[in-house]
C-alpha cells in the first residue's frame, strides 16, 4: 500500500510569539519551526501500516526554503521519499488542499494521512476539505486505524466512549494522539535521509478565501490577589467573583 503523509511545519510550541510589524501574520524573526506534533504520529502510523504490508511512504508538505530540514526529519521517521511543494504565498487551508489534492491525484496512493490540527491555527480542517476535493472516504481524529484489503475501520474518541467507523479505501485520515507513538530518529537515520530523494515542485496558492483584518496577542494577565483572613475573606471573595469574573451570575 502506498501512503502519503502531508505534513506541515509550524513554529515550536516554546517560541515566544511575537506579531509582525504589520500586524496581520506572526514574524518568524528567531522562531525555530517543527513538524507539527499531531502530524508525527500520522508518520509513525504510516511507517507501521507499511512495515507490516509492505508499500512506500511519501511526505508531501508545502511551504517555503525552510521546510527542507524538516522534510529530511520527517523521512528519517519513517518516508521512502519527499515531495516539497514550493511557495511563498501564505494562502489558506483551502488553497493548500487544492494544491495538495492535485499532486495526491496524480500518485498511485491508497490513504492519505496527516494530524488532525495544526498547533500554529488550530484549525482542524485539513483532512475534511481534501477528502472532499479528492472524493474520499474521510475520518478525522482518529486514535486507532487497521486496514484489512481495501477495509479501513478507524476510530475517534467520543464524550463517554468511543466511535468506530468503516471505509473503503483510497481514504483520508487524521491523526489523533494516540494513533501511533511519534519516532524520534536515531543519527544513522538521519543521515540516510539525507540521501533520500525530494522532489521539489514550484506552486501558487493563489489568493486567500479569506482576509486577515489584524493579529492581537492575549492581554496579559494581571497579579492575582492573596486572601488570607479565612472565612472573613468569603465576602469580599463572593464580591469579586461576581462583579469581575462575572462567574456567578446571582
Amino acid at each position: 500500500m502506498n501512503i502519503a503523509v502531508c505534513f506541515k511545519q509550524v513554529p515550536d510550541s516554546s517560541t515566544r510569539v511575537r506579531i509582525s510589524d504589520d500586524g496581520l501574520q506572526i514574524s518568524e524573526e528567531g522562531v525555530s519551526f517543527v513538524i507539527n506534533p499531531y502530524d508525527e504520529f500520522a508518520i509513525s502510523k504510516a511507517k507501521e501500516l507499511t512495515g507490516a504490508d509492505g508499500g512506500e511512504v511519501t511526505m508531501i508538505t508545502v511551504g517555503p526554503d525552510r521546510v527542507t530540514p524538516d522534510i529530511r526529519k520527517a523521512m528519517a521517521q519513517g518516508g521512502n521519499k519527499a515531495i516539497h511543494l514550493k511557495t511563498s504565498d501564505t494562502g489558506d487551508v483551502y488553497s493548500v488542499a487544492k494544491v495538495l489534492a492535485e499532486e495526491i491525484k496524480a500518485g498511485d496512493y491508497q490513504l492519505v494521512l496527516m494530524g488532525k490540527q495544526g498547533i500554529d491555527d488550530d484549525m482542524a480542517q485539513m483532512a475534511q476539505i481534501l477528502g472532499e476535493i479528492l472524493g474520499w472516504g474521510t475520518v478525522s481524529t482518529a486514535v486507532n486505524l487497521e486496514i484489512n484489503g481495501d477495509e479501513v475501520t478507524a476510530k475517534t474518541e467520543i464524550e463517554g466512549g468511543h466511535a468506530q467507523y468503516q471505509l473503503k479505501l483510497p481514504a483520508v485520515i487524521s491523526a489523533q494522539r494516540g494513533l501511533a507513538e511519534a519516532i524520534y530518529p536515531s543519527l544513522k537515520a538521519l543521515m540516510q535521509a539525507k540521501k533520500m530523494p525530494v522532489e521539489v515542485k514550484e506552486v501558487s496558492l493563489g489568493t486567500p478565501t479569506y482576509k486577515i483584518n489584524k493579529m492581537d496577542l492575549p492581554p496579559e494577565k494581571g497579579s492575582g490577589k492573596i486572601f488570607e483572613n479565612g472565612v472573613d475573606d468569603v465576602p469580599e471573595l463572593i464580591g469579586l467573583l461576581r462583579n469581575e469574573a462575572k462567574v456567578i451570575n446571582n
